[in-house]
C-alpha cells in the first residue's frame, strides 16, 4: 500500500515537470491508465481521495469501468469548511491565513466550486453531509453511513 501512496504522490509532481506543463485533462488522460492498474491490483485494499474534478471524464470512465468501487461526496456547510480549509498558494509556498478581510473572498470561492462541481457531484453513489462535525466525529458518522449503504446492497 506504502508503494501506491508513493506512486501516487509522484503522480502529483508530474503534471508540472512537463513543458508546457499539462492541463487538467491532459493530465487525467495520462495519469488514468496508471490508476486503472492500481484499482485492478489493490482493488479490496485501497482509498482514493479525490476532488470533485476526479468525477470528471478521465476518471470517470475508470469509475464506470470498476463499478463496486463505493464514490463518496463529501459535503458540509460552508462555514464549517472555512474553519477547516487551509489554503496553499503554489507561486509563494506559503499558507495564507483566513481573515476578515479576505474571509468573504474564499467564501465566494467556495460557493462557486460547488456550483461548478454540482454535476460531478451528483455521480458519487454515497453523499455523505457531515454536519460541521470536527474530524473525529466525522469519521465515525463516514464509518456508519458506508455500513449502512452497504447494508442496502442486494447480492
Amino acid at each position: 500500500m506504502l508503494l501506491w501512496i508513493f506512486i501516487i504522490k509522484t503522480l502529483i509532481k508530474v503534471k508540472a515537470e512537463f513543458s508546457p506543463p499539462l492541463t487538467d485533462n491532459e493530465y487525467r488522460n495520462f495519469v488514468s491508465p496508471i490508476l486503472d492498474e492500481i484499482l485492478e491490483k489493490e482493488r479490496d485494499n485501497i482509498v482514493i481521495a479525490m476532488p470533485p474534478s476526479g468525477l470528471f471524464p478521465a476518471y470517470y470512465r475508470l469509475l464506470e469501468k470498476h463499478k463496486d468501487l463505493l464514490t463518496i461526496e463529501l459535503k458540509d456547510n460552508l462555514k464549517s469548511i472555512m474553519k477547516r480549509l487551509i489554503y496553499f498558494v503554489d507561486d509563494r509556498k506559503t499558507w495564507p491565513i483566513i481573515t476578515d478581510n479576505n474571509r468573504n473572498y474564499y467564501l465566494n470561492e467556495l460557493k462557486e466550486d460547488y456550483k461548478y462541481y454540482k454535476a460531478a457531484n451528483q455521480a458519487a453513489k454515497l453523499s455523505v453531509h457531515l454536519g460541521g462535525r470536527n474530524i473525529d466525529e466525522a469519521l465515525i458518522h463516514l464509518d456508519h453511513e458506508i455500513k449502512k449503504w452497504i447494508n442496502t446492497i442486494k447480492y
